[in-house]
């Protein structure tokens, strides 16, 4: 009947916007109604989910937790309250179909229709996972850091490190989960758990170590990896601590973080070019001396760079070399010698579990779940050694059956090798480490 009206010309005076718009053909008669699918809530705010995939929320947002507001907690409290007693749409997930939300005690987590994550909320206690700040997110963050072709081609090269060395870079979740202050995603194919947030998961020990009133600390990027995760895993077994880990927790004042970042910029850019070692190198040396924590910090980039780039092991090797000779450290030479052998052994830890990881995974892709699970309570009914039984292999070299195992395992012998001939280099050209620090890195 309005556009019957409205062909003939025939306005009334009293027609609304709404009724123009109808009568114009520019918006439905009816709105368009969807049924909700899911339902969730946190301590003060909640989350519905609605069949077309769109995202709302209303409730309490002194921590950013509905996702709607980019402004400070001190312009949120200014606004009308009743704007946050009526579920409003997350605009910021308008491209996006979600299928999955959940909520945490101040936080949101959503899985879109591709896979992708985005959280939001409370980021006190590292629960939106980016392992870089413990800062709130206003709104929708991806979870698993990622970047556009366009992005990769004007982003520092420091920039594109960092998010490549992100635990879940490149990989897609299934199912997403949030409970207090901790993050939980299973990884596309269900053989993988990543977890963040409050609390160490599977470190019994270091839980009993923290004090109470102690607030929990970003590991590992913030994201700690269960791989092949099952209710027969002895408690202590997929997350190795190390001393060495626990320096790397220690909360550094102002200044030490400074000399930090200037430390690990300074490995990150370094080439084997003369030029270019001088002047980062007497960069680095202006900010000294330099204590253990922050030298631990160091060293761990040092190895991290040896791994990726071992044609370059010469070339940190000098640069150790001449922070130790120039005396910018704080510490005594055997304070240095056991940072580095921490460091060592620490990564040796890691590589030992990514080792273990694969054969777990290798023996659940070959036996299937029922017969894995089978296989791990017949191994600890015998009494016998679970961890190096779960797989059929003897050795990691044993589990290549295919391309894709024949590279984990290059990968694994390649970063060994590269461990290897730096503290080689370190040892008989550079003076160093003394015999008994090798014998200690072999046993």
């Amino acid at each position: 009947a309005l556009r019957r009206e409205a062909r003939l010309g025939i306005r009334r005076e009293e027609e609304s916007e709404e009724a123009r718009r109808v009568a114009d053909g520019l918006a439905p008669s009816r709105p368009k109604k969807y049924p909700v699918v899911a339902a969730v809530g946190g301590d003060a705010h909640s989350v519905v989910l609605t069949a077309s995939g769109r995202v709302y929320t209303f409730g309490a947002n002194d921590r950013g937790q509905l996702g709607r507001e980019s402004g400070s907690p001190r312009e949120e409290s200014r606004k009308n309250v009743s704007e946050r007693n009526v579920p409003g749409f997350v605009s910021a997930l308008t491209h996006a179909r979600v299928t999955h939300v959940s909520c945490g005690d101040a936080h949101c987590v959503t899985r879109t229709a591709l896979g992708h994550v985005f959280v939001w909320g409370a980021n006190d206690r590292g629960q939106c996972g980016d392992g870089v700040s413990v800062t709130d997110k206003r709104e929708p963050t991806p979870f698993v850091p990622a970047f556009s072709p366009e992005e990769a081609r004007v982003a520092p090269r420091w920039k594109l490190d960092r998010v490549a060395r992100h635990p879940m870079f490149g990989l897609t979740c299934e199912s997403v989960f949030a409970c207090g202050a901790s993050t939980f995603a299973v990884v596309t194919g269900g053989h993988r758990v990543f977890a963040c947030g409050a609390g160490v998961p599977f470190d019994a020990a270091r839980a009993k170590e923290k004090p109470e009133n102690e607030k929990p600390t970003l590991e590992g990027g913030g994201v700690r990896d269960k791989e092949n995760v099952h209710s027969n895993a002895p408690s202590g077994s997929f997350a190795p601590t190390t001393t060495f880990s626990k320096m790397l927790s220690v909360r550094l004042d102002d200044v030490e973080n400074k000399r930090a970042l200037v430390m690990e910029s300074t490995v990150r850019m370094l080439t084997p070019d003369d030029g270019s070692f001088e002047r980062l190198s007497e960069q680095m040396l202006a900010y000294a001396p330099y204590g253990e924590n922050v030298l631990a910090r160091f060293i761990r980039v040092v190895l991290e760079e040896t791994t990726r780039k071992p044609a370059f092991a010469l070339a940190y090797g000098a640069l150790i070399e001449r922070l130790v000779k120039r005396k910018c450290l704080s510490c005594p030479p055997s304070h240095f010698r056991r940072v580095l052998l921490l460091a060592v052994e620490d990564a040796g830890v890691r590589l030992l579990k990514r080792q273990e990881d694969v054969m777990h995974r290798r023996a659940l892709e070959t036996l299937g779940w029922a017969r894995y699970q089978k296989r791990l309570a017949d191994l600890a009914s015998g009494g016998g050694d679970r961890q190096k039984g779960a797989a059929d292999a003897t050795s990691f070299y044993d589990a290549v059956v295919d391309r894709e195992s024949y590279a984990e395992y290059k990968a694994f012998r390649d970063e060994c090798k590269a461990l290897q001939g730096i503290l080689r280099d370190l040892y008989e050209n550079r003076k160093l480490l003394l015999p008994e620090d090798l014998r200690d890195v072999a046993a």
